[in-house]
């Protein structure tokens, strides 16, 4: 905030400290100072444990929706053989289009998913001069 807190190499500049200042008074945030090593290393420790947190409870709402999904497939499955097994009028034909649609919804947000995470690994592995690297590319040759 201000040029007698910096210490070594060149000086700060004086308007871009004044403007970081008002740009703090315009948004009614305050300096809480620096007090060396000490201070950044609670600080670095409270946004690991934060991050922590979170990645905790990413990988649960990955599972959930993971295990939802499983479960509305697998109800709309049961229903198209439901409705394969009931006589066919207008209504069950309407129904059964309309269970195979939100399927293959359900199967496209799976492959989806796939495509993502097979784009990860590669991401990962990919470069390198892997089994994972030869066995895809002979498989987009094959392929292509």
């Amino acid at each position: 905030m201000y040029g007698f807190e910096k210490k070594g190499e060149l000086p700060r500049d004086e308007r871009r400290m004044e403007t970081f200042h008002s740009t703090l008074t315009d948004c009614q945030l305050m300096d809480v100072g620096y007090s060396g090593q000490k201070y950044l290393g609670v600080v670095f420790r409270k946004f690991a444990e934060k991050l922590d947190t979170l990645k905790e409870g990413l990988v649960r709402w990955a599972g959930k929706i993971r295990i939802a999904r499983r479960g509305c497939k697998d109800l709309l499955i049961a229903r198209l053989s439901e409705l394969a097994k009931a006589d066919q009028d207008d209504v069950n034909l309407a129904e059964t289009i309309n269970v195979k649609i939100q399927l293959n919804l359900e199967i496209d947000k799976d492959e989806r998913y796939w495509e993502q995470r097979a784009r990860v690994n590669w991401l990962k592995f990919g470069d390198r001069n892997t089994t994972f690297f030869h066995s895809h590319a002979s498989q987009r040759r094959r392929r292509n």
